[in-house]
């Protein structure tokens, strides 16, 4: 409990929902009729959130992130070329996109309440990442990191 109170705030809300969106995508994220003669027996056909390519990335990014937050927790430092809080930022903002992009793709085949509640689950994550962000001194320390694209022309 001491290792996790460690964390900030920012990375306590990506953990916990993180954890809870890597079980809420085995649930039935879709949930669409059969048809013929399956559809007069009631049968309908579910899938969960680990569906399709916006559904395995949004799978892999929440591992992703979640072992990230693990070697954290466990102090081990891996050295990454950029900061904690642009690896957050970004991993926060990715699995907010494939979320999206994975209820967009399911909303003609019903999309069930997991499916909201993973969508929720992924601004709470996002928001997070914001928080991250904000702990270690806002989005100009991220744009510090970025390289300086040069605009210089080369002259003859």
């Amino acid at each position: 409990m001491e290792r996790f109170n460690a964390l900030g705030r920012g990375a306590q809300i990506m953990l916990v929902g993180a954890v809870l969106l890597l079980i809420d995508l085995f649930f039935p994220w879709q949930d669409f009729d059969v048809g013929g003669f399956a559809d007069e027996l009631g049968v309908d056909a579910t899938f969960s959130g680990w569906r399709g390519f916006g559904g395995i990335m949004l799978g892999l990014l929440t591992i992703v992130l979640l072992a990230w937050l693990i070697v954290r927790l466990a102090s081990v430092d891996i050295p990454l070329p950029v900061s904690t809080a642009m690896t957050g930022a970004l991993l926060g903002t990715l699995i907010l996109i494939f979320a999206v992009i994975k209820i967009l793709t399911i909303l003609g085949d019903e999309a069930t309440i997991w499916a909201w509640i993973g969508l929720g689950l992924a601004v709470v994550i996002a928001v997070g990442s914001f928080q991250v962000v904000q702990e270690a001194g806002g989005v100009d320390q991220l744009r510090s990191e970025i390289p300086a694209v040069s605009t210089s022309t080369s002259q003859t």
